[in-house]
């Protein structure tokens, strides 16, 4: 019954989005090859007995601080583009395998909340929080400081701790874990069943 998480990519994608020279067919071609490591890694997983996987797209990686201080939105939204649309081919070959594959939405919950951040409680989708490098790049404009439990990001690439709780809700969803607070509400109803 265990869980393995499969989850990679970034890394890849940003190096490829940073290439010179890089073009779009170029980044395609480094999704395919991210995304194929990631089969070879879910292919020994399977032959070592795992039976239950979790994948994820990847997020948006133009919206990151990151690809704007670089100005590369633009190729880093293709080279996310590309490695995302390798994704259903990989959970093909994954339930080829006999494996019980789960998807995580990540790129869906990235772009959900650049387009609605306050549905999340996020009030900074552009900037690290506090106490990060360029935390404090718009202050002398007149931009507050934003606390890292109002931002999506924790510095110029990486999810706060906050936008990282909104990741793993979203992943126990996939997964039909319910949330804590509906357990202990089933584990009540259950014991009242008991009782009456």
């Amino acid at each position: 019954n265990a869980l393995y998480v499969v989850v990679g990519g970034g890394n890849d994608m940003r190096d490829a989005r940073s290439a010179a020279g890089g073009t779009s067919a170029t980044r395609a071609a480094a999704a395919g090859l991210a995304v194929n490591n990631l089969a070879t890694t879910i292919g020994y997983l399977a032959s070592m007995g795992a039976k239950n996987i979790l994948i994820s797209t990847l997020p948006d990686l133009g919206y990151t601080p990151e690809a704007a201080l670089l100005g590369l939105q633009s190729a880093s939204s293709d080279a996310s583009y590309w490695f995302n649309s390798f994704i259903p081919g990989l959970m093909t070959f994954g339930s080829g395998l006999g494996l019980n594959m789960n998807l995580l939405d990540m790129a869906g919950l990235s772009s959900a909340i650049q387009l609605n951040p306050g549905n999340y409680g996020i009030t900074n989708t552009s900037l690290p929080c506090a106490g990060f490098t360029y935390s404090d790049l718009l202050v002398p404009f007149g931009v507050p400081v934003t606390s890292c439990d109002q931002s999506a990001f924790s510095d110029a690439l990486h999810p706060s701790a906050y936008a990282h709780s909104l990741i793993a809700d979203a992943a126990l969803k996939v997964l039909g874990v319910p949330e804590p607070g509906s357990l202990a509400l089933f584990g009540l109803a259950i014991l009242a069943l008991a009782i009456a």
